[in-house]
């Protein structure tokens, strides 16, 4: 690239430049998963697309006496020979204005490129909430979603400066509403002595199968989502023999990888591999009294949801009998739900082995045994029994806090809960700690059922025998 550049060589410079930033994002779109790093880099792509087309409807507005033609601004954006198909005709001023900022199949039109940034931010971080926009993000790009929508396009024109500068200003809010969300430098004072772990997952699962089976139908929930001090920065799942697949967020917010395989196989291999940054969760106190807390339950279908009881997390009654003995005990909600959740995971020994996928919180109870599912049911089900609302959280739990960066340990999918006392606060009761920066979490539900990392149904008279490896790297 040459240090300067000669005057008659100005256009011939830019020409190239624009070929080589062609070239450098189609071997990017061409070569990318599509994971959560491809939609933070179409999420920016967009915003700056539309932010730099509200700048020159703005400038072409402004100089209209002495500006470039509206032919030139189309052709600066690569949209002539688009706009020729749409309209065929000359350009004009409302016609080209319309263009730039309406057109839903164009790609660098203000509304389209909106558009696609708000499905990015979906995409980023799936969500289940039932009323409200709680992005901040979020919510800017849909206001300009809607007034570009919505406004009749000759009042957009007549003040076309003002209309540009209110996308510029919101499209720079955003911007910021996603750095602050998602790459929080201004928060590095606050990790001084803070331990944060960036941790490569590779979850190997699947069936062997006695003999052949002709065709199978599954479900996999094994991809985490960012979200509050998480952030997924890859993550891919691979399945054998290949097939088509189909990849949605269920009600609460999972991922799920859904396939197929129609042609005979005696085994069934899925491979997830995630790099996710974890970092210190906080938890804050709410000094909520029971009365303020059945008050905000009403407001919310996602706490009222996670308040009945199901089959698997049904307590017996001497869990319901220590749940109660905790609330009388208990200053507040919060304070309570921490004794219940403590005590629990006190009584149940950690034992693989004695339990099963199947097995309910009474079952469990039974044996006095049992693995991180059964202590989370149970404790789900004591906190239910006294109106704390709590959902099951499924994912992976780094077994060492002190391992070295580059050491692959053995691990294992984990579960545990969230309770809700003002905000929704992570609890890990097999442990007995609070989540941190050793936990990844995959997927919410109300319980196992609905978080199962593989299900599915298959085609063939041969029994079948899961298989599960799951490895854990500190990178950073």
């Amino acid at each position: 690239m040459p240090r300067r550049v000669a005057g008659d060589k100005v256009h011939e410079f830019f020409g190239w430049v624009r070929e080589r930033s062609a070239l450098a994002v189609g071997i990017l779109e061409s070569a990318s998963s599509r994971d959560e790093a491809w939609s933070f880099f179409t999420l920016g792509r967009s915003i700056e697309r539309a932010d730099m087309t509200a700048r020159l409807l703005a400038t072409r507005s402004l100089t209209e006496a002495s500006g470039p033609s509206w032919t030139t601004i189309l052709r600066s954006v690569g949209a002539y020979e688009a706009y020729l198909r749409t309209y065929r005709g000359v350009p004009s001023a409302r016609n080209a204005a319309e263009f730039l900022l309406l057109d839903r199949l164009f790609p660098r039109s203000i509304l389209f490129s909106v558009m696609r940034a708000e499905q990015c931010l979906r995409d980023i971080e799936p969500r289940s909430d039932r009323a409200g926009v709680g992005d901040q993000a979020l919510r800017l790009l849909g206001r300009i979603r809607s007034e570009l929508e919505f406004r009749p396009i000759a009042d957009t024109i007549a003040d076309l400066p003002a209309h540009m500068d209110t996308v510029q200003s919101a499209t720079s809010a955003a911007s910021e509403a996603i750095r602050q969300r998602y790459f929080p430098t201004n928060d590095v004072d606050s990790w001084v002595g803070i331990r944060r772990n960036r941790l490569r997952i590779t979850h190997v699962t699947g069936f062997h199968y006695d003999g052949e089976v002709t065709a199978s139908y599954n479900e996999a929930r094994m991809l985490p989502v960012s979200a509050d001090g998480q952030l997924v920065l890859y993550s891919n799942i691979e399945i054998l023999p290949i097939s088509s697949s189909h990849a949605y967020v269920d009600y609460w917010g999972t991922r799920v990888s859904a396939f197929e395989i129609l042609t005979p196989h005696t085994e069934l291999s899925l491979t997830a591999t995630s790099l996710v940054e974890v970092r210190p969760r906080e938890h804050p106190e709410h000094r909520l009294t029971w009365e303020t807390l059945a008050d905000e339950i009403e407001t919310r279908t996602e706490y009222v949801e996670q308040l009945g009881q199901t089959p698997r997390t049904v307590p017996p009654a001497e869990v319901v009998q220590i749940a109660r003995d905790a609330v009388a005990a208990a200053a507040s909600p919060c304070d309570a739900a921490l004794a219940i959740c403590t005590a629990v995971g006190e009584l149940i020994e950690y034992m693989p082995g004695v339990t099963g996928v199947h097995t309910t919180a009474a079952e469990a109870w039974e044996h006095r045994r049992g693995v991180c599912q059964d202590i989370t049911h149970l404790a789900i089900g004591a906190l239910r029994a006294v109106g704390i609302p709590a959902r099951y959280v499924s994912g992976y739990l780094h077994p060492r806090p002190d391992a070295e960066i580059g050491q692959t340990v053995a691990g294992e999918s984990h579960a545990w809960l969230e309770w809700f006392c003002g905000d929704w606060r992570g609890f890990d009761p097999t442990n007995r700690i609070d989540i941190g920066e050793r936990h990844v979490t995959v997927g919410r539900g109300r319980d196992y059922n609905d978080v199962a990392p593989l299900r599915g149904v298959y085609a063939g008279p041969h029994a079948s025998r899961l298989f599960v490896t799951v490895e854990i790297t500190r990178e950073a």
